[in-house]
């Protein structure tokens, strides 16, 4: 098996590898394995994005399986374990994350101190991370918190999980 790239959903850690050979581009030949590595006990939504995504690379790994299997997020920071909370969409998580804390680019999230990221998606285009924004903000509080506490129980800060 030759790996072809690493990606992120929620909590789990995805490798998507490829049993034939490898073009020069990064293409897969011949059927490719994708693994789910979970670092957390998913809850249902968490589940179902996540068998969603391999059905997806598994239908698509005879064409092309890109290293950069999704560019684009929505996001839940809160200020406190069912403190404040604020959804956002953003195309480097890294970078708006770190604007959050450093108190720039976002008034509501300096001002109520909203700077632990909690909760995230990922998505292949920005229309599919905007429209999932557009439905969690029209959520009520009580199924963001559910939502949340199926990812991430203790609501730690999952920006300091990652290697940037």
């Amino acid at each position: 098996m030759t790996p072809l790239g690493w990606g992120r959903l929620g909590g789990y850690l995805l490798a998507v590898s490829c049993s034939g050979d490898v073009r020069v581009d990064g293409t897969c030949e011949r059927a490719a394995y994708a693994g789910v590595i979970p670092v957390f006990e998913p809850g249902p939504m968490m589940r179902s994005l996540i068998y969603s995504w391999l059905v997806c690379v598994i239908a698509g790994v005879q064409g092309s399986v890109q290293t950069e299997l999704m560019s684009y997020f929505m996001y839940i920071l809160a200020s406190k374990p069912r403190g404040t909370l604020y959804t956002g969409v953003t195309n480097n998580l890294a970078r708006r994350v770190s604007e959050h804390k450093s108190k720039l680019g976002c008034s509501f999230t300096a001002r109520y101190n909203v700077s632990n990221l909690v909760y995230y998606e990922q998505f292949r285009d920005v229309n599919s991370a905007i429209h999932r924004e557009k439905q969690v903000k029209r959520w009520r509080r009580v199924w963001k918190i559910e939502a949340v506490e199926g990812m991430n129980p203790k609501w730690d800060d999952l920006y300091l999980r990652f290697n940037w």
